[in-house]
């Protein structure tokens, strides 16, 4: 009877996410009116509770189900149980996991983009002159803040320790909440991500049933801010890898930390110039003189990428800040 009711939970708990995806799929527009406002809410609590603990908790919790799991099993196989006893409290385990992870991130894949939400254009049919563009702008914020930042006696950019970015990351966030709700939520400290870091597809990760960001403390300094704002925004209900990368780069281009800046534009300016040298190699090689001495040290150093594609998104903003700065120019 026991493993009947298991399967059920297991059969309740798929059918429940099923229905949640659906929900998200077909009324959508009346569900993230108010979803991502409580989700905020709920993984600002969790984050505050775990960034008291001086350790990775959901790395803990993952090494104490697996050690379970296979105590469980060597139990029953020498106890000679029904093996099906064990296959049901592992399904209903995983069910259970699976709906909270899309009840608490998942469903936010069929949110509203970023760019819709700060009433940008998110096209992607633009030319290589707009890409040129935004490649020039970020190539020359990149150009400023090198000059702003520490270095190392081989002339590489050295950021500050993993603690002190740490406390340094909702300085970008705060400064963005002007612009767009999108950039509200818990700005914790991210943990150094240690045992599982092998097991990662990247160099961070995110854990929203803990409100956990975890970075690899090994990655490069040009990245390591970028990462800890792309993190927290997917903490912040962001789940698409783009809109969290362009949420990321403006968090650290608004920041108070010349670190953030420079790790903001160094990497928008990689990601532009990757598009464009796809799309226009000799223009890409004509907007790469304008590099300083300073940045290309860093460029030629650099070994993480992110895997996000630039959106019209990214192009449109630097057209309407180009617009203000224009505007600005007159007024005076």
């Amino acid at each position: 009877m026991r493993i009947v009711r298991r399967f059920v939970f297991a059969a309740a708990f798929l059918v429940a996410t099923v229905l949640l995806i659906r929900a998200a799929k077909h009324n959508g527009d009346f569900l993230f009116m108010f979803y991502p406002g409580i989700l905020r809410e709920v993984e600002t609590f969790l984050s505050e509770l775990t960034a008291k603990l001086d350790y990775v908790l959901w790395e803990r919790l993952a090494l104490i189900c697996l050690i379970w799991a296979v105590i469980t099993l060597l139990l029953d196989i020498i106890l000679q149980e029904n093996l099906l006893r064990w296959v049901s409290g592992v399904a209903a385990f995983l069910a259970l996991l699976l709906c909270l992870f899309v009840g608490m991130s998942g469903l936010n894949r069929y949110a509203p983009s970023v760019a819709e939400s700060m009433r940008l254009e998110n096209r992607t049919d633009y030319s290589a002159d707009e890409l040129r563009k935004a490649a020039i702008y970020y190539r020359n914020g990149a150009n400023e803040a090198a000059e702003k930042v520490g270095r190392g006696p081989d002339g590489q950019f050295r950021a500050a320790g993993f603690e002190t970015l740490g406390e340094e990351l909702g300085s970008g966030m705060k400064n963005m909440i002007r612009t767009s709700y999108v950039f509200g939520g818990s700005t914790a400290a991210p943990k150094k991500l240690n045992h599982f870091k092998r097991y990662s597809d990247g160099p961070s990760v995110y854990c929203c049933l803990t409100g956990e960001c975890c970075i690899d403390p090994a990655v490069e300094d040009s990245a390591m801010p970028f990462l800890m704002s792309f993190e927290a925004a997917r903490r912040m209900s962001i789940f698409r890898d783009g809109d969290a990368a362009f949420v990321a780069i403006l968090a650290c281009i608004a920041s108070d930390s010349k670190d953030y800046n420079y790790s903001g534009y160094f990497m928008a300016y990689r990601l532009c110039m990757q598009a464009l040298s796809e799309l226009d190699p000799a223009e890409a090689d004509t907007v790469a003189e304008g590099e300083s001495e300073a940045l290309r040290a860093d460029l030629a150093s650099a070994k993480y990428l992110p895997e996000h594609a630039v959106s019209g998104a990214w192009i449109d903003r630097v057209e309407k800040l180009d617009k203000k700065e224009c505007d600005r120019e007159m007024a005076e």
